[in-house]
């Protein structure tokens, strides 16, 4: 079960989960008896909406469940719930019923932000195509590029470089999309930001740390090669840095 959708859920509503967790589509009819007012029907539809139960969906809205309805104490909503999964047609379905792409839970984290970290890559065309901001950051600073960059999903980021995101955005302290793709290992979306434009010679506020130093220090032999040839195109200099124990 999805921890950020089960927290806080009442008895009932936990019910309903378990019984879609195990398959049990028969005792989830039985339970809907238990969800009467509005509240609770926007209870259903967030566990619906988290197992891709279209069928389920369709009749709490259709019941009067409120779309945007934050029913856990930390403001998670259905469209939340199915972006972070990957359920396109759940998505496309809450969309069509004007859910908010855009509202945040108390961590700042947007729907967006949630299928960027996932790396669901058809979610965020469909949330972007429906005005989710990529430029939206949650309390700790994570942008939507940086969350797609740390998961290596190139095909993410290329739909949000496409949308407008700044490849070289950075953070409070200074890193970028580049830095976070290069500190988890993803060559594929080194290059792709590289491509789209990213500084290889940016470096953070804190530390003065590069890419390049990132990588290093990882050992990431691959990337350091992509590193030096995308710097040595642009005519800048790599700082001479040893590996760690000195290779």
């Amino acid at each position: 079960m999805d921890k950020r959708v089960r927290g806080n859920l009442p008895n009932a509503a936990w019910a309903l989960l378990l019984a879609l967790s195990l398959g049990r589509l028969p005792a989830r009819a039985g339970l809907m008896d238990l969800f009467t007012s509005k509240e609770q029907l926007g209870q259903e539809l967030l566990v619906d909406s988290s197992y891709d139960y279209i069928d389920g969906m369709k009749n709490a809205i259709k019941s009067g469940a409120d779309v945007n309805a934050i029913v856990t104490r930390t403001g998670r909503t259905a469209l939340m719930t199915a972006a972070a999964k990957g359920f396109p047609d759940a998505v496309r379905l809450l969309i069509a019923e004007h859910a908010n792409v855009n509202v945040s839970d108390v961590f700042g984290r947007t729907a967006l932000l949630d299928a960027c970290q996932e790396g669901r890559a058809e979610v965020v065309k469909i949330l972007l195509d429906a005005g989710a901001d990529f430029r939206a950051s949650s309390n700790t600073g994570e942008t939507a590029l940086a969350l797609a960059a740390s998961t290596g999903s190139v095909a993410t980021i290329q739909a949000l470089i496409a949308a407008g995101a700044d490849v070289n955005a950075s953070d409070r302290d200074g890193w970028r999309p580049l830095m976070f793709a290069v500190m988890h290992g993803h060559a594929a979306a080194v290059k792709a930001l590289i491509a789209a434009g990213a500084d290889v010679a940016a470096s953070t506020s804190d530390k003065g740390t590069t890419a390049m130093t990132i990588a290093r220090r990882m050992d990431w032999r691959e990337i350091e090669a992509i590193l030096e040839k995308a710097a040595a195109k642009k005519g800048a200099a790599v700082k001479p840095e040893k590996r760690p124990g000195g290779r």
